[in-house]
């Protein structure tokens, strides 16, 4: 009887070890970019597409769409950038979500002839860079 009591013991703490202290850490969210198929318990690590509009990879979802990437350093999460057409339709707005990072937007061809404002409201330290449509 003895016998049987701590081998009950055993498989017992055997399983709070590999399912607790030894869990898998990392991206359980299946939409995210990184999301890790053999994570147990979520790290906070998952990356995402910078807008609706884009790929994991910075391509656009829709392949007729033209991408525009911004590439900054220095921001302060938080600070933003707007596109707006001339006549003030605002096409894009986002926060930075890092102080260093870049995010691709993907916008409809009918653009590419137009005019627009690029503003970004950002501490005046900030380093960008502008990519139109891979160019």
């Amino acid at each position: 009887m003895r016998k049987i009591y701590s081998l009950v013991i055993i498989l017992t703490l055997g399983l709070f070890f590999n399912n607790n202290l030894f869990a898998q850490a990392g991206c359980t969210d299946q939409q995210a970019c990184n999301y890790d198929l053999t994570a147990v318990t979520d790290d906070n690590s998952c990356t995402y597409p910078y807008n609706v509009d884009t790929n994991c990879d910075d391509t656009c979802v829709d392949s007729a769409f033209l991408p525009v990437t911004l590439t900054w350093t220095g921001a302060e999460v938080g600070n933003s950038v707007t596109v707006n057409l001339l006549d003030g339709t605002q096409i894009f707005s986002a926060s930075f979500p890092s102080i260093d990072g870049s995010g691709t937007a993907c916008f409809d061809p009918a653009i590419a002839t137009a005019c627009f404002n690029v503003t970004i409201d950002a501490v005046s330290t900030l380093l960008w860079d502008l990519s139109l449509f891979n160019t």
